[in-house]
């Protein structure tokens, strides 16, 4: 007997191992098994596939890791279709999608730290964390808590127990280690606090998640849906029997989250599982603190930043769940082990965080969630105020159907949008009223309107698409800009934390107080970032508590939460933002958008550059009129007319898609073209260009005029690699699998070639 496994490795072919005789009756498709690769790898492998019979020269596996299959055959489908869609290895696939933790690269760490998954059913064994018996009241309690204020973790983790426990504090339960492993509490610290008896740790049999629940859920405490939400509501359940997936187009503020709750609460009621797919972690929080209201026990959450150990409990408990589930994550949420899928909802579908760039799969999370909706028969609900150009162009050719809901849940109408000419702002405002050159940046008449905001007593967002405090450090004796030696671009400098940042490859160094080329102190912040802005308009309203939410924010989890909730409970008059801000943040006290500079959204060679930039202004002039009054977006650009910012200002989505869409069909974009682009990497530039050309010319031969490039991109050097772009247009009705196996074969070729020695090549689907 021997079988065809999965690696978590870039390895074109599956690799076969001989299973002997003792295991060959715990081995079957879909269970991990550990195997040797090269003299000292030992791997956890996914079986693919059992073969009766015998090969020769077959290394043997050492070892079975699971009793049953810890992949559903509709997950192994989907990992198949990916691969092939997205032009990547299987391998890749299970690298990018399965838990770290089941993919340990030792037999014996797998073994010892538990990470095996057994038949889900009563006397699973998990670690629990209770109090030592010995500590019998609150005030005994409190003296042990005393002293454990110089051991600040041990003070964090029976803090932690505590607020945890609550009224049942001496009640002689437990709570599972999991739960202290995912606050960032080490098992160390839980091991000192039972040499100490004040907890005590054990193991204890339990029942799967969701194992003792009804299959009959019921929920009834959702938000009552108003008139036109309900006629929507209906309209989207009377088109999912028809068997198409519905795009649901509304207005910001039209309360299309009320819509889908309820869709997720039918499915739910009925057992099965619900996938809720949104684009940014950033957007978890306040959306999870929604449906947790809602949906109790019943929602897990799965994104980058929950803890590997968390991110193993859920895999178990998705692959295990036989009642209602919601699920709501980010891209890698998609390939979840489901066993009863049947409702996937894309919330803000249009958002380009859901194509995952790097590593491969270079895959769309959208269009992934769609295969694998149709993979497991469940109905699918694409969410947006702005939808991406394919998805409503295939609304409007009926590949989807398209349900509307065109008015704001308070039934406000549009803000009012104000257009101010920035090349005015310098020029005819910075003398007056004793205004310094720092207005350049703030129109006489922004400031003026915030002040107004603020006395009333409401909140106002300054949108800057650009983190960091300036763009680039210069030198203006000599013009010098530092830049990163690694990457062809300037160092962003960061004042808040005094350092120059590569946003490409994070190399960072302290800001330089004085030049490197000629020594001079005359140094100048060019461009202005969000911690600028923050800076600035602080020295306007220095009374007003500012918040900025920016990417440098998000990284420490806790203070990001710090910021949300004084921005939710008032405290913050005044939130300046990237574009993180514009994406589904509900706050009803939000009567003024500022958008500082519209014009660098503006210029950027990607045909989607328009599409994207409405979308962006629509998103954040979306956070306005959620309130009791309209409110107003005022825009500074010296670049209007002519530009998807002038459809901003009719908010006329239709307008600018008319406009673009044809556009695409004349230059043979999406949606009429598929695209594939490849990335050509080495470095040396020199070697680059030669392959580049050799590659672009054998494009050529097959596939005609379709090839453009070798381009170089706007960064065309990263990590010290330089960048040449290839693009190939494949026509909509073109045989597009075929154009994949050519590629393949290409591929294939080439890498053999020595004028490709060296040269990265990076296929890229659907870029």
């Amino acid at each position: 007997m021997f079988i065809d496994v999965i690696l978590p490795l870039a390895l074109k072919e599956l690799l076969s191992y001989r299973v002997p005789r003792e295991l060959e009756g715990e081995v079957r498709a879909g269970v991990r098994v550990a195997v040797e690769l090269g003299k000292r790898k030992v791997y956890s492998a996914i079986v693919y596939a059992v073969h009766s019979g015998e090969r020769e020269g077959l290394r043997p596996i050492a070892g079975v890791l699971d009793k049953m299959p810890v992949v559903t055959d509709n997950q192994v489908r989907l990992w198949e279709w990916v691969a092939s869609y997205y032009m990547c290895s299987l391998g890749e696939v299970m690298k990018n999608f399965f838990p770290g933790s089941m993919k340990m690269s030792a037999f014996k760490d797998m073994l010892d730290n538990g990470y095996c998954f057994d038949m889900p059913c009563p006397g699973r064994k998990e670690k629990t964390v209770a109090l030592h018996p010995k500590i019998e009241t609150e005030e005994e309690l409190h003296v042990v808590l005393d002293s454990l204020k110089r051991a600040k973790m041990q003070y964090r983790a029976l803090s932690l127990f505590i607020e945890k426990m609550g009224e049942r504090l001496f009640s002689g339960e437990s709570l599972p280690r999991s739960l202290f492993l995912e606050s960032g509490i080490k098992p160390p610290v839980l091991s000192e606090l039972q040499k100490k008896e004040i907890l005590v740790l054990s193991e204890e049999s339990v029942m799967p998640d969701n194992a003792d629940k009804n299959d009959n859920v019921k929920i009834d405490s959702l938000p009552e849906l108003t008139f036109l939400q309900n006629k929507t509501y209906e309209s989207v359940k009377e088109t999912f029997g028809t068997g198409k997936s519905v795009l649901l187009y509304g207005v910001s503020g039209a309360g299309k989250t009320e819509v889908y709750m309820h869709l997720i609460r039918d499915a739910v009621e009925k057992g099965g599982q619900v996938l809720l797919l949104i684009p940014e972690t950033a957007l978890t929080a306040q959306l999870v603190g929604r449906l947790e209201h809602h949906f109790g026990d019943l929602l897990v959450v799965y994104n980058s930043r929950i803890s590997p150990s968390a991110k193993h409990r859920i895999y178990n408990e998705v692959l295990h769940c036989r009642t209602g589930q919601v699920v709501v994550g980010t891209r890698s949420a998609v390939s979840l082990p489901f066993n009863d899928l049947r409702l996937v909802v894309v919330d803000e579908e249009q958002d380009a965080g859901y194509k995952q760039n790097e590593p491969s799969p270079r895959f769309h999370a959208r269009d992934t969630a769609l295969m694998a909706a149709k993979i497991d028969g469940a109905d699918v609900l694409l969410v947006s105020a702005t939808p991406s150009l394919e998805s409503y162009y295939n609304a409007m050719t009926g590949k989807y159907a398209l349900v509307r809901l065109e008015e704001r849940y308070n039934r406000l109408g549009n803000p009012k949008v104000t257009v101010i000419d920035r090349r005015t702002i310098a020029v005819k405002e910075k003398k007056e009223k004793g205004y310094t050159p720092d207005t350049r940046y703030f129109s006489k008449y922004l400031l003026k309107r915030i002040g107004e905001t603020l006395e009333r007593g409401e909140q106002v967002i300054l949108f800057q698409n650009r983190r960091g405090f300036s763009s680039y450090v210069e030198c203006a004796d000599c013009g010098e800009v530092p830049g990163c030696p690694s990457c062809n671009v300037s160092l962003t400098y960061h004042k808040y934390k005094g350092t120059l940042e590569c946003h490409y490859c994070g190399y960072t160094i302290p800001a330089v107080s004085q030049c490197p080329a000629c020594g001079s102190y005359n140094l100048l912040s060019q461009g202005i970032g969000t911690e600028n802005i923050e800076e600035k308009i602080k020295r306007w309203f220095p009374d007003t508590v500012v918040e900025r939410v920016d990417a440098d924010v998000l990284k420490s989890v806790n203070r990001f939460r710090r910021v949300l909730s004084r921005i939710e409970n008032g405290e913050a008059g005044i939130i300046v933002g990237t574009q993180m801000i514009s994406k589904g943040f509900d706050f009803p006290s939000v009567s003024l958008v500022g958008i500082i500079n519209a014009d660098n959204i503006l210029g950027f060679p990607d045909f989607r550059n328009s599409e994207r930039g409405f979308q962006l202004l629509a998103q954040i002039s979306g956070r306005v009129s959620r309130g009791t009054h309209p409110g107003e977006v005022i825009i500074q650009s010296s670049r209007a007319e002519g530009t998807f910012i002038a459809d901003i200002a009719r908010f006329s989505y239709e307008g600018m898609y008319q406009r673009e869409i044809k556009e695409r069909e004349r230059f043979m974009y999406p949606p009429f073209f598929r695209l594939i682009g490849f990335s050509l990497k080495h470095t040396d530039s020199d070697v680059l260009h030669r392959a580049a050309d050799e590659f672009a010319a054998e494009l050529q031969v097959m596939f005609g005029k379709r090839v453009v490039g070798p381009v170089a991109p706007l960064v065309d050097k990263v990590r010290n690699f330089y960048i040449l772009d290839i693009i190939l247009k494949i026509e909509r009705g073109g045989n597009i699998a075929k154009a994949k196996r050519m590629i393949a074969g290409l591929l294939d070729k080439v890498r053999l070639s020595p004028v490709f020695k060296g040269v990265v090549i990076i296929p890229n689907a659907d870029m």
